[in-house]
């Protein structure tokens, strides 16, 4: 890790065999940026996933195809032609997946449930909101 600091070089994990399976500290770890499908072992559905940026890349990066709800007023931007993009995480929104959000919501709260004390709710602080 020191020597990531040292290059300046930013560290994204690939979460898919570990979120949901074992605990996870973001900011222990140093990790800038983290995605995770949801279908592994955070119990959700197919086409579901997360990300984490850390807060200092929250407002320096520019998703490539955002969804509508990714504006800061998405009833306003539905039908374009420009979008004022949200400054809160929502800004990476790509779509609505409706049919299969509620089942992920749940079994996030499942795991949740299960947690232990050795797990610091700061874990979840980016999985469930």
């Amino acid at each position: 890790m020191k020597s990531l600091v040292i290059s300046g070089a930013l560290l994204y994990a690939d979460g898919a065999q570990l979120c949901g399976a074992l605990a996870l500290d973001v900011q222990e770890l140093q990790i800038d940026a983290l995605a995770a499908p949801a279908h592994k072992f955070l119990l959700g559905a197919r086409g579901m996933g997360f990300g984490y940026f850390a807060p200092y890349l929250r407002d320096v990066m520019t998703p490539v195809g955002p969804g509508w709800k990714a504006a800061a007023d998405p009833m306003n931007a539905f039908y374009g032609p420009s979008m004022d993009l949200s400054a809160t995480a929502s800004r990476f929104d790509q779509s609505l997946a409706w049919m299969i959000a509620p089942a992920t919501l749940e079994g996030l709260l499942a795991l949740r449930g299960m947690a232990s004390e050795a797990w610091p709710p700061t874990i979840w602080s980016w999985r469930v909101r």
